[in-house]
């Protein structure tokens, strides 16, 4: 509902409960991205991979914001990790997808 303010104050109290769930780090990563606070939302979003190096969803949404900032070689090798990790075929087609707009 695109109430991201809301999103974020939800999403660092169910972190501090829980400081290692790569869920909770995955969304809130995605809400600091749209709340335009992009640097913070790949801080985030890194330390969620740093916990879980094959956690399929973070990886995909890493390539998005680091596509949306336009750090093509970062947002390429999450996406392939996305393509290549978990069982979630629609967070790997949504990675392949992804990658097919980038430059060769």
């Amino acid at each position: 509902s695109q109430q991201y303010d809301r999103a974020l104050d939800a999403y660092q109290r169910l972190l501090a409960l829980s400081p290692n769930s790569v869920d909770i780090l995955n969304e809130l990563g995605l809400t600091l991205h749209y709340l335009g606070r992009s640097d913070e939302a790949l801080s985030r979003l890194n330390e969620g991979v740093a916990i879980d190096p094959k956690h399929q969803r973070i990886r995909l949404t890493l390539g998005f914001v680091n596509l949306q900032l336009g750090n093509l070689k970062e947002a390429r090798a999450a996406l392939t990790a996305a393509t290549q990790l978990g069982t979630d075929e629609g967070v790997r087609q949504s990675a392949r997808e992804m990658l097919q707009k980038l430059p060769q």
